[in-house]
């Protein structure tokens, strides 16, 4: 899912732009973890690589066996960088419109069946494909749908591409279908602060664009009612210094269309390629210095590294 590198305040390059960057940058700031780790609850439930160094072996030498090793070494890392880079420009040529087929058709979406209890929730936290997994580990999830949330009235049905441009009002998000016998709407707005940076109103992380901040839509008064409780916790804690600007939406006042089909649960159907934008993007880096390395694998279920 290509996104823009951009400075904060910066517009959205064009999508063309924002694929081609996303796929192939070899080097981005990072946010430099340089806050101590906060122990402040946001919600009130108890439910809850490294550059290669140089060694002496690695060192040129003399002799042409050494220019051979360093020669085998770079072809090996080119190979793998290349295995990498290469399947990302199949999505980049989906992204702009040049590829057509059934993965580029919306994802079917799962709802509740009548009378099951079943509830959904609807968070925006920047790109999608890093979202669904801290969701998908909870029990009591049963589904994680990628997709796009915007206000009532804003067009229907839209693609990546129209949303990646910006303007759409759109936002990327992510629907969870979950019991809420088994997990409460309150554990899943904690999993989400544990996932963001929701201090812009037009980027997050090395995304641009309002279409990547963070926002919450409410399915109902009793979720706004907590969803409003949650984001007022936040901001009393000074969890983030720079403030918070998710949007909280009224319920009823947005609707959810589930992306195309190569989008979902992209970081299983796609481990190497969700890992190399996942590093490149700072967020994981970001949820450490903000909550801590024990908090960031408790609520993302990612391997501490």
């Amino acid at each position: 899912m290509p996104c823009p590198i951009a400075r904060a305040g910066a517009r959205a390059p064009p999508a063309s732009a924002r694929s081609a960057t996303k796929s192939h940058a070899t080097s981005t700031s990072r946010p430099a973890p340089g806050r101590a780790r906060r122990s402040v609850s946001v919600a009130a439930s108890d439910d809850d690589r490294a550059s290669p160094s140089t060694s002496s072996e690695d060192a040129p030498s003399a002799s042409s066996g050494g220019a051979r090793k360093i020669s085998r070494r770079g072809a090996f890392l080119n190979a793998a960088y290349l295995a990498v880079s290469i399947p990302l420009w199949r999505d980049v040529l989906h992204d702009l419109g040049y590829l057509h087929g059934a993965e580029d058709e919306p994802a079917d979406l799962p709802e509740a069946p009548p009378g099951s209890g079943l509830q959904t929730a609807t968070f925006a936290g920047g790109c999608f494909w890093c979202m669904e997994k801290p969701f998908d580990v909870l029990p009591g999830v049963l589904a994680t749908t990628s997709g796009y949330a915007g206000p009532v009235g804003s067009k229907p049905d839209p693609t990546y591409r129209e949303v990646g441009a910006g303007g759409t009002g759109y936002r990327e998000a992510v629907q969870i279908l979950f019991d809420p016998r088994a997990v409460s709407y309150e554990t899943l707005l904690d999993v989400y602060w544990h996932q963001i940076d929701p201090s812009f109103a037009d980027r997050m992380f090395l995304d641009a664009g309002e279409q990547y901040s963070s926002a919450i839509f409410p399915n109902d008064e009793t979720q706004r009612d907590e969803a409003a409780r949650s984001l007022a916790n936040v901001q009393n804690a000074n969890v983030f210094p720079r403030g918070v600007a998710t949007r909280l939406f009224e319920p009823g006042g947005a609707a959810f269309f589930p992306a195309e089909k190569y989008h979902q649960d992209y970081y299983r159907k796609n481990a190497a390629r969700y890992g190399f934008y996942r590093a490149l993007s700072g967020r994981d880096e970001f949820v450490q210095s903000v909550w801590g390395v024990d908090q960031w694998a408790r609520y993302t279920a990612h391997d501490v590294k």
